[in-house]
Parts: structure tokens; sequence; C-alpha cells
């Protein structure tokens, strides 16, 4: 399904025009060059991720997503277990949260490491998508997405394929 028929069925199913589960999606995404989601793993073109490398270019990704009535913002804070030299800078995710925030729409943060969990939801993050996988979650971030009421999705298949895990 590409892009156009899938803000088309989207919006029937918004309506109840078309039967079926109502669906959401995340438009393109924040990434960040040289960084995630990496193009050798997850082949993604230019026109699927936005990669901002400051605060105002964030800005305008959300804006254009958010134009595009997108459901959520995704923002890749990962560096696939220190394989990718670079992650999203703070101020770059934080002013994509805020920016999202202004436009009524959540952020899920697509995050692997306990550190980066944190630093997501301290930012505002709404959604830490597909689990804390380097540690054991803590009480101190149990804390943090009781406050505020973030959603934890993890991804079964990704949390049980790390090194060192059976599947």
């Amino acid at each position: 399904m590409n892009a156009a028929e899938f803000y088309d069925l989207r919006a029937d199913l918004h309506s109840g025009k078309a039967p079926g589960a109502d669906i959401f999606g995340a438009d393109r995404g924040i990434g960040v060059t040289l960084g995630a989601p990496p193009v050798a793993i997850v082949p993604v073109g230019p026109s699927q991720v936005y990669r901002p490398d400051t605060p105002e270019a964030a800005r305008e990704a959300i804006k254009e997503m958010a134009g595009r009535k997108t459901d959520l913002v995704k923002i890749w804070l990962d560096d696939f277990g220190k394989l990718l030299p670079v992650k999203v800078k703070p101020e770059v995710y934080a002013a994509a949260v805020d920016e999202s925030h202004k436009n009524k729409l959540r952020v899920a943060f697509h995050i692997n490491d306990l550190e980066d969990a944190q630093a997501a939801l301290k930012a505002g993050g709404d959604i830490l998508a597909h689990g804390i996988r380097d540690k054991e979650v803590d009480p101190a971030t149990i804390d943090l997405m009781k406050e505020s009421a973030a959603w934890y999705l993890p991804t079964l298949a990704l949390d049980d394929s790390g090194p060192g895990r059976s599947a």
C-alpha cells in the first residue's frame, strides 16, 4: 500500500465510511543522517523519513506531517546497539516533541536503551515503541511513564531476538 492509499483508507475508516477496524499511522517520522532508521537494515527512502539536523528543521517536518493529518509522530532514537554513529540530537527531538504537542499530535519514540527511554520521557514523549532492551526497566523509568501517562509498546519479536536471547 502506498502513502496515498493509506491516507485514503484511513480517512474512510476514521469517518466510518469503510467497514473494519480503524487504523492509525505515523507518516514519515524523524530520523538522523548516518543514523536511524538505517537504510542498510530498514530500506526507507527520502520520502519516508525526515532527517532534520536543527530544531527549526524538525519543527518544519512536524508542521508538514500535521498538514497531512498524521495520527502521531515517530522519532527514531536508537543507534541499533552502537552500530550507528549518531542519534537524533536532544535539541532536535525536543523541538519535534514541542511542535507535535502544539499540533495536538502524540509522539512515539523508537527506542532500545533505558537511557534513551528516560530522555524521551523527559522530553515529553507519549509512547515508547519496541521496548527497552538493553537493561531492566527500573522504578524511576516506570515513575516517569506514570507521571506522563506514557504508553509502552513492546515488539516481542524484537525483544526476544537480541544477542544472547533465545527465540
